[in-house]
């Protein structure tokens, strides 16, 4: 697996170009955290926004309520800011 990280204007955005072996996946990338530090082995966070999510298996979801209330409270500002 190798990833290349190209940034020809550090000020730029739209010049960074992120690639999982050879592949541009620069639009598919939300966030990207690199580590390379003495001494350890280099690492790579990295946030992808899929176009579709699907999660297969048996499994108990806990904790869902109080995501659903940060979705609810940021729909409701939503709501407000377009009906002003």
């Amino acid at each position: 697996m190798k990833i290349t990280v190209v940034i020809k204007d550090p000020l730029d955005r739209s010049t960074y170009k992120i690639y999982y072996d050879q592949i541009d996946i620069t639009n598919k990338v939300s966030d990207i955290k690199i580590n390379i530090s003495t001494g350890a082995i280099p690492s790579a966070i990295i946030t992808f926004m899929p176009d579709e999510l699907e999660i297969q298996g048996n499994f108990d979801i806990t904790k869902v309520q109080k995501d659903i209330e940060i979705i609810k409270t940021s729909q409701k500002l939503k709501d407000r800011e377009m009906s002003i």
